[in-house]
């Protein structure tokens, strides 16, 4: 029976009566104990033998011959019962050295409960007994097995024992460690580190223990690294303990090779791409390397020795947390890749579990699981695409087998409504010489590209050889069905060439209608083009097509109060309607119009298209009349820059026609006064005038008259230029009337008289005809006037309409005073140097007279010069006074 270190159980004891006296059968059968059951009672000669004494705890028996029958006594102890008259202490040594563990005297029947509590002890004491034996036997089993050396040193570091090992110890003989001090063989970088241990330990008292690594140096002389597990057996540091030892046991063994494994190890793992971590089977870090503490923010160092979940408590109830315990649980390797939401990244974890705890490789694969799902979000819409855009997906094997032909648009084709996936691509398109030159291409290994028209309709293609060890394995093919986008193309080539003589249109009204002729025949629109009318601020139906007062009627102005169309070209935005009478207000519906489309054109306007048909007009439509109409606002822009250029150009033009007007009348003027200063006479004044406005371009023939001695009429006193017998066939008559001649209304009132165009009212006077039979166009006359006296008339005559520009007359005009004053200055000059030719002659005058009058009033002498007569008919009198007054002469005339 193995009972090895078990601990005494409380279960009820097992006891053999062996025997045949009369009390052993008497105390059997009246025996009753709870804590002892007692079977028998038995023969020991003849029923012995074949009781299996393991199934008992201990045997009572009556005599010495008992003991001679039992064999196995070792394994069952023995109580002998003796009577207690006989029970001297010879015989019960004698039984004690025959076997006996223990001898009583034989209590009586009925006091069972003594017998029971020797029973007990004994049986006690037999199994601590055997207990002791075993765990000695055992401990020294495991000093003998043992790989480590066990040392005992007493509390100065000396060894005083040498426990057996299988393994040398360190190349020395135990009986020379014997006695020894344990730090002789220390390393001496590491003495300090064993000394201070060995300090602590023995400060920390009995039954502490402490774990060092050092290096020891072995008989061969070489170092090896060992690591001892010391314990505290000192009493109180100096005397023996209680259990005999009475020093500090080491357990020690040679870790050379496991530390430079772990070296090696440690130095591989941080090699290794991968974050890694290894944890213990109570989830506590034994190892972190760099990659994962980067990884995972830690410091590997304060990680060792805490559990995961402790730093990272997010982790529990987490996919990661659950693989981890299955693979403990069942020692299978686990992979698992999750999303992390603390830091919001995927991770790939590979768990390898072992008898110390588990290995944890994990990387981070947030960016391929990014790629993946962006793959897959990709992926379904190429199959979406496949599935709604007309696209048709096609692969031929290298002999031209169709392989797969899939997508919608294949629907439209009537030959591929039964599959053609198996034919041969030459046998489906044997009439389609095109689509077998492509397919022939491809499969010599070139890729096309190529567009083909196939059952009315328009496919671009393109053919990509997969090629394997120098030969065409397959050709992969895709197809868009293009019609749409064809036509599209055709319309805006269409429009584009339509268009591009709109650019050369010169006129607005032009524009607009042509305009309205391209959308009908290009865009199949009945339009009408509103232009903008700024100076009133309304849109105004410039051109549209004949069809259009079918749908809509005439169409009128549109002033801004907020109407659809209105709206549309304040707003700047094309817009079209499918039903524009659920959209439009009552007054601003279209008659029988169901379907509009409304199009700015920049500043200029708006193209309105109608249709009697709802949902005549989609998006296309709209794109290809939104570019029509910028092509058209191009044109405008330009037709509105060339005539603001034109413009432009008009008023330069006038600008230096009116600058080289006042530059001649400058001239003229310069001219007219170095005259004027170096004439000496009257007659060089008005001849000299008239020859240099005679040079004029603008200028045919001048003349100046001076009025006769009556007033009524003027008189040529000087001409030059082409007369063309002019004033022979009129007669100027100072009078102010529309039909006089130019000349005499000018010395009738003294103001210049212009007449642009002579022929404008060729009835009103007969100088008109005279006039225009001689070519004179346009006609000007200034009053040569100085001090309120006429000194005569300048006249200007012109082949040309409006010839005498204002600055030109306003130079004239304003020479006419000065003119005047010269003709003043020169002929009182004149007078002056003909005074010795003079003749006096003395009047005597009974009554007072006005000169008599002004000569009292001045007391000085008043001599008369002479008289004219104005054109108020009165005299008008020249005088010349000498004396100092200043009166003016009108204050003694009176009126």
């Amino acid at each position: 029976m193995h009972r090895g270190l078990e601990v005494p159980d409380t279960t009820a004891i097992r006891a053999l009566a062996v025997g045949s006296s009369a009390w052993l059968q008497t105390t059997v059968t009246e025996f009753d104990d709870g804590d002892v059951a007692l079977r028998g009672p038995i023969d020991p000669t003849t029923e012995l033998e074949p009781i299996d004494l393991d199934s008992f705890d201990c045997v009572l028996a009556d005599d010495c011959a008992a003991l001679d029958a039992i064999d196995a006594i070792d394994a069952c102890p023995v109580v002998v019962a003796i009577d207690a008259a006989s029970s001297d202490c010879d015989r019960v040594e004698d039984l004690c050295d025959a076997g006996a563990l223990d001898v009583v005297g034989q209590p009586p029947a009925e006091r069972p409960s003594l017998l029971a509590h020797r029973l007990q002890r004994t049986v006690r004491a037999e199994r601590e007994r055997r207990t002791t034996r075993q765990r000695d036997e055992w401990y020294r089993t495991l000093l003998e097995h043992t790989s480590d050396l066990v040392l005992v040193v007493d509390a100065d570091g000396t060894i005083t024992f040498v426990g057996p090992s299988t393994g040398p110890t360190g190349g020395y003989d135990d009986e020379a460690l014997l006695g020894t001090h344990v730090l002789e063989y220390v390393h001496p970088d590491d003495v300090a580190t064993v000394r201070t241990t060995f300090e602590t330990l023995r400060a920390d008292g009995p039954g502490t223990t402490a774990t060092v690594e050092y290096r020891c140096r072995h008989a061969d002389g070489a170092w090896y690294v060992h690591r001892a597990v010391l314990t505290n057996r000192l009493a109180d540091g100096t005397e023996r303990s209680a259990d005999g030892i009475g020093g500090i046991v080491a357990s020690i063994r040679d870790v050379t090779a496991s530390h430079r494994a772990e070296q090696k190890l440690e130095s591989s793992l941080e090699r290794i791409s991968d974050a890694f971590y290894a944890l213990d089977s109570d989830g506590r870090f034994t190892y972190v390397n760099e990659q994962a503490a980067d990884r995972l923010d830690i410091d590997p160092s304060a990680a060792l020795g805490r559990r995961i979940v402790d730093l990272f408590p997010a982790l529990r109830e987490t996919p990661f947390h659950d693989a981890a315990l299955e693979a403990l649980r069942t020692g299978d390797p686990r992979t698992v890749e999750h999303y992390y939401e603390p830091t919001d990244r995927w991770y790939h974890v590979r768990l390898y579990p072992s008898d110390s705890g588990l290995s944890v490789y994990f990387r981070d694969v947030t960016e391929r699981v990014d790629r993946e799902r962006a793959l897959e979000k990709r992926t379904e819409r190429l199959e979406t695409l496949v599935r709604n855009v007309p696209v048709a997906l096609f692969v031929l094997d290298g002999d031209g087998t169709i392989t797969l032909a899939e997508g919608h648009v294949l629907d439209r084709i009537d030959r591929f409504a039964d599959g053609v996936v198996g034919e041969s691509v030459f046998d489906v398109f044997a009439d389609h010489r095109p689509i077998r030159a492509d397919s022939r291409a491809a499969l010599a290994g070139q890729r096309i590209h190529s567009s083909v028209t196939l059952a009315d309709r328009v496919f671009e293609s393109w053919y990509r050889p997969i090629v394997e060890d120098g030969a065409v394995e397959r050709v992969i093919g895709i197809a868009v069905d293009v019609t749409e986008r064809a036509q599209y193309q055709e319309t805006l080539n269409t429009l584009h060439e339509a268009t591009s003589h709109l650019l050369t249109v010169e006129s607005e009204q032009a524009a607009c209608e042509y305009m309205v002729d391209v959308a009908a025949d290009v865009l199949d629109l009945e339009a009408v083009v509103y232009r903008y009318d700024e100076r009133r601020n309304e849109l105004v139906p410039t051109a549209y097509s004949p069809a259009l007062e079918s749908i809509v009627g005439h169409p009128s102005r549109l002033q801004p109060d907020g109407n659809t169309v209105w709206r549309a070209f304040v707003d700047e935005t094309a817009v079209r309607f499918d039903n524009v009478q659920a959209v439009s207000r009552a007054f601003d519906r279209p008659a029988n119009a169901e379907s509009a489309l409304y199009v700015p054109i920049g500043e200029h306007g708006l193209l309105a298209a109608y249709d009697p048909e709802p949902g005549r007009y989609d998006d296309e439509t709209l794109e290809l009349a939104t570019l029509f109409a910028r092509t058209a606002e191009a044109a405008l822009d330009r037709i509105s820059r060339t005539r603001r250029l034109h413009g432009h150009e008009w008023e330069l033009e006038r600008q230096n026609a009116h600058l080289e007007q006042l530059h001649e009348a400058s001239q003229v003027r310069q001219n007219v006064e170095e005259l004027l200063l170096m004439a000496d006479s009257r007659d060089e004044i008005e001849r000299g005038i008239c020859e240099l406005l005679t040079d004029l371009e603008v200028c045919s023939f001048a003349w100046l008259g001076e009025p006769d001695p009556g007033g009524s009429q003027l008189r040529p006193q000087a001409t030059a230029g082409q007369e063309r017998g002019y004033l022979d066939a009129v007669t100027v008559t100072a009078v102010d009337d529309s039909a006089a001649e130019p000349a005499g209304r000018a010395a009738h009132t003294s103001d210049p008289v212009s007449v642009a165009n002579v022929g404008e009212s060729i009835r009103d006077g007969a100088w008109r005809g005279a006039a225009l039979s001689r070519n004179f166009q346009s006609v000007y006359a200034v009053p040569l006037v100085y001090e309120g006296f006429l000194y005569g008339v300048l006249t200007l005559y012109s082949d040309d309409r409006d010839a005498f520009d204002d600055p030109l007359r306003s130079m004239l005009s304003e020479l006419g005073e000065t003119v005047g004053y010269a003709i003043d200055a020169v002929k009182r000059k004149g007078a002056m140097e003909n005074d010795r030719s003079m003749v006096e002659l003395e009047f005597g005058l009974e009554a007072a007279t006005p000169l008599a009058r002004l000569a009292d009033h001045l007391d000085a002498r008043v001599e008369l010069e002479g008289a004219t007569t104005r054109r108020c008919s009165n005299s008008g009198i020249r005088r010349s006074s000498s004396g100092a007054s200043s009166m003016p002469t009108a204050a003694c005339f009176g009126r």
